[in-house]
């Protein structure tokens, strides 16, 4: 009888997380891959990525690659190659697609010989507590903080965000942004932000934390809310990347 009874339990919590899983594969990953290039040997990968690129244009690549270079901080030798976004069980297909038109090897024999390292990330994207709209399409330069999350600090840096981004998007912040968060590496939620221009990245005349106090009608408590947010992260990191529509590719069908 115990027996069973711990069957019956074991048997709900695995539908349970079935069917949280099921629940959650929505159509949010963003693949990055970043690729450090071999010293002096960038205009060569670009030319060998341009060529690769084609080719799965030509064989009916299904994704809008997208590829950015930072501007800032010490890795200025790297290319992000992002792909966003889609569930879990389109990696499934891609995959085999990816298998079928043989993309690996054609990378390997044009393009690998240039590169001397080699990272690989997954993240999900909350779009509800973004504000970049669908059509706005890629932005000329990308800002982007990185943020730290504390140990077991998850749920409630999760909860912090999303109540921040609902008074802004509320009333009216005027600027775009998407939240990420990190699904493989180390425990890390990333704010992207876009810009059309350099000048754009001046400071608001009024800063997000004086339009916090107005929106919550109290300096106190927009201080207090602001607190709890960096009270669940260890420190950040901000870089700058430029998106480049050179070497970056369109789905093709």
């Amino acid at each position: 009888m115990k027996t069973r009874t711990i069957f019956i339990c074991v048997s709900a919590i695995m539908l349970l997380i079935t069917a949280s899983v099921q629940a959650e594969d929505q159509a949010n990953k963003a693949n990055t891959w970043v690729v450090t290039v071999e010293a002096g040997q960038n205009p060569a990968f670009e030319a060998a990525l341009k060529t690769h690129m084609a080719f799965r244009s030509e064989h009916g690549d299904v994704r809008s690659w997208e590829i950015y270079t930072p501007l800032t901080g010490d890795e200025l030798n790297t290319y992000i190659i992002r792909a966003c976004c889609h569930t879990w069980a389109d990696m499934d297909a891609y995959d085999q697609w990816s298998r079928d038109n043989a993309t690996l090897a054609n990378w390997m024999a044009n393009v690998d010989q240039h590169v001397s390292d080699y990272a690989h990330h997954i993240s999900t994207i909350d779009f509800d507590s973004s504000n970049w709209p669908e059509d706005m399409g890629p932005a000329k330069y990308v800002g982007v903080t990185y943020f730290y999350v504390k140990p077991g600090h998850s749920a409630p840096f999760d909860a912090s965000i999303k109540s921040l981004s609902k008074i802004a998007k509320d009333g009216g912040w005027d600027r775009h942004w998407v939240w990420g968060t990190a699904v493989t590496g180390a425990s890390q939620v990333y704010l992207a932000t876009p810009y059309a221009s350099y000048a754009g990245m001046a400071p608001p005349e009024t800063s997000f934390a004086e339009f916090l106090a107005v929106q919550m009608d109290s300096p106190e408590a927009a201080q207090q809310a602001l607190g709890e947010f960096s009270s669940h992260h260890d420190g950040s990191d901000y870089k700058i990347y430029a998106y480049r529509p050179d070497l970056s590719m369109s789905e093709s069908n």
